[in-house]
């Protein structure tokens, strides 16, 4: 029973551990892969953002200088310098273009291309700090669930196995271990049965040995009353 019961407390820790991976850590890394998806998405949404405002602070910068250069073209002489390049000839000068912007729009165009490269710099490092913290909670979640398996299940070959098979390797070894977890709660409630009836058996001898020890000490002084009255 001594052995029964100490096998029945290792398969108790045993489960109570894979109880912890499965209910508690399993879970935990859910949320965690859920919490880089949604800072990975973040990242994407602002990165696509930035590069729309780079592309309309790109074309507003060319508007711009296409609307400076149209300007000098219309003060252009030909035979006299550029004040840009310096050459006397002009032969095909910029005409200035319907589509015009401002210095004071042009620069917030590029505060907005800066504001949102700094929101795009700042979701790639939550990314990557998210993607860092999930990388090490499975390192350890690799290490107690080979743990609980090499405990459970000696003779299965770990080697090169990946996490998601590791995961469906303990809810495995979890079902064998309750198996034999309740295996060993009905072997020890019967060897605890049968003691019971070995010490009732032993109670009851002893209670019958008395009785006979008794009825002989009452025989032996009858004998001895009998013996008595035969003398006299």
């Amino acid at each position: 029973l001594a052995v029964a019961k100490k096998e029945g407390e290792k398969l108790g820790k045993l489960l109570a551990d894979l109880d912890r991976v499965i209910n508690i850590q399993l879970p935990e890394r859910e949320k965690r892969k859920k919490a880089l998806t949604k800072k990975q998405k973040t990242f994407l949404d602002t990165r696509g953002k930035y590069e729309e405002a780079k592309g309309r602070r790109e074309e507003a910068e060319h508007i711009l200088e296409d609307s400076r250069a149209g300007i000098l073209a219309k003060k252009l002489v030909d035979g006299e310098k550029c004040p840009v390049c310096g050459s006397v000839h002009h032969p095909e000068p910029a005409v200035l273009k319907e589509a015009s912007i401002s210095e004071e729009d042009f620069k917030k165009l590029k505060e907005e291309e800066s504001e949102l490269q700094e929101k795009k710099s700042s979701a790639n490092t939550k990314a990557e700090n998210a993607k860092t913290l999930l990388e090490e909670f499975e390192g350890q979640l690799r290490i107690t669930i080979l743990d609980c398996i090499e405990t459970s299940i000696p003779d299965m070959d770990m080697l090169g196995v990946s996490l998601e098979e590791l995961i469906k390797a303990v809810k495995e070894a979890k079902v064998q271990v309750q198996a034999r977890s309740e295996e060993n709660t009905e072997k020890c409630n019967s060897l605890e049965a049968d003691c019971r009836k070995l010490k009732k058996a032993e109670k009851n001898l002893e209670t019958a040995q008395g009785d006979e020890t008794e009825k002989l000490h009452s025989k032996k002084e009858k004998l001895n009353e009998n013996k008595l009255k035969i003398n006299k």
